[in-house]
């Protein structure tokens, strides 16, 4: 079962934050159009219908923030497509305002609507772009616009769409990565510590002794046990005992370089690899990692609570793992 604060965030991330983005870039171009529009080509319909939809947009990112997210979305595409359609009527096919029915198309999909409800509209959509190209294709527009203002008008629609493509492109990216490093984390790491979990560290532990060997450097495996962690369990609590073990992992993330490889193998245990040239340099290691865990102030309700490990210790040198 999905975890409704998972899906709240996703909702958030996907209908509000996403979207509220489409809004506000709407408003800033909005308005510099409205000005053009306005004082300089006094297309004053144009400018009142643009002025409709800055004030659309707005409502629209209010409707976000009370995550009436359909809602929302419905008057913006609403909106921007009948704007579309006056624009087309005024200035004709040659301002390039049709694209906004594609791009629209694309954009009904990232709304929360209900299946049949995005079918339908984007059906809609679709029929409003080919009845404005049959009605325009060889009319001539009520306004005449100026070569350079065609061209200005074109430009900016084709940059415009193209962007909102690229977004929802980036987006969908952006949330597949996500999405796959989440799983990935969850299948890989100790939901506790943070750590490697023991299935991720015995696909890796091969890997990892190949590559060491490789690059002519030995290791050392630290196999670590926490001492009466039971007793600490038993005494104070398994919720207690879940805090240890998250400042143990906090400790071993801080103890080990960003090559080596920590894990938690078991219930209080742990094993290191790490690079290591010799017996005394593994010998060193341990004991900063002991010595650490020993001096920890571990408080638990306010109560202090003496924590002590036990740690084997392994030396492999690159001739011994050549010749294994």
């Amino acid at each position: 079962m999905e975890s409704s604060k998972l899906k709240q965030t996703y909702e958030k991330q996907k209908y509000q934050s996403k979207a509220n983005l489409v809004y506000v870039n709407t408003i800033i171009i909005g308005a510099i159009l409205v000005f053009i529009y306005f004082f300089i080509l006094k297309t004053y319909s144009i400018a009142v219908a643009n002025i409709v939809l800055l004030a659309v947009s707005y409502i629209s990112i209010r409707l976000n923030r009370k995550e009436q997210y359909a809602l929302s979305s419905l008057i913006f595409i609403t909106t921007v497509a009948f704007t579309a359609f006056l624009q087309i009527h005024e200035f004709g096919l040659r301002t390039g305002f049709q694209y906004f029915y594609l791009n629209l198309s694309g954009l009904v999909m990232f709304t929360n609507w209900k299946p049949w409800q995005k079918a339908a509209g984007t059906m809609l959509l679709v029929s409003s772009f080919v009845l404005s190209f049959q009605l325009n294709y060889q009319a001539t527009p009520p306004v005449e616009l100026s070569y350079f203002w065609v061209f200005f008008l074109h430009t900016v629609n084709i940059l415009l769409n193209v962007a909102g493509v690229a977004n929802s492109a980036h987006y969908y990216i952006t949330i597949t990565k996500k999405a796959h490093q989440t799983l990935t984390d969850l299948a890989m790491k100790d939901y506790l510590t943070g750590l490697m979990n023991r299935t991720s560290f015995d696909h890796f532990l091969l890997e990892l002794c190949e590559g060491r060997v490789k690059k002519g450097h030995g290791m050392s495996i630290l196999l670590l046990d926490l001492d009466h962690f039971k007793r600490i369990n038993d005494t104070y609590g398994h919720l207690c005992g879940d805090e240890l073990l998250r400042q143990i992992g906090i400790i071993l993330q801080e103890q080990t370089r960003k090559e080596d490889c920590a894990a938690r193998y078991g219930g209080e245990e742990f094993v290191i690899v790490s690079k290591s040239d010799s017996i005394e340099e593994t010998a060193l290691f341990a004991e900063s990692i002991r010595k650490r865990v020993h001096d920890m102030q571990f408080t638990y309700k306010d109560q202090m609570i003496s924590v002590t490990l036990s740690i084997g210790a392994l030396f492999i040198s690159p001739q011994a793992a050549t010749h294994r």
